[in-house]
């Protein structure tokens, strides 16, 4: 029973830090300046010999602010249960989509 817990709750971080990652890529395509900043900001601290480590972070505030950016943009989980439960008829269903899809 432990290695079962033990291995879905491995698949769960897997899968979170893949989605993470995949949010990661994505948002530096859209946003090259973005990461053009962070690049220079880890070449100026870190150097071009090695990656950087834990011990880096308070050296690299913009990339610390870029990874919690991409978590806010993006969560790899839901971060709470709803507190209200709608009972979505097809009037509240066309509007929400009418305000997802308008400029």
């Amino acid at each position: 029973m432990f290695q079962l817990n033990y291995c879905i709750f491995n698949a769960i971080v897997v899968d979170q830090s893949v989605t993470t990652v995949c949010s990661l890529f994505l948002a530096m395509v859209l946003h090259r300046d973005v990461q053009q900043k962070a690049q220079a900001e880890i070449d100026a601290h870190i150097g071009h010999n090695r990656l950087p480590t834990y011990r880096d972070k308070a050296k690299l505030p913009y990339v610390s602010a870029v990874l919690k950016e991409v978590l806010r943009w993006n969560p790899p989980a839901p971060l709470g249960k709803p507190i209200y439960y709608i009972n979505v008829g097809p009037d509240l269903d066309s509007t929400c989509t009418t305000f997802r899809h308008s400029p």
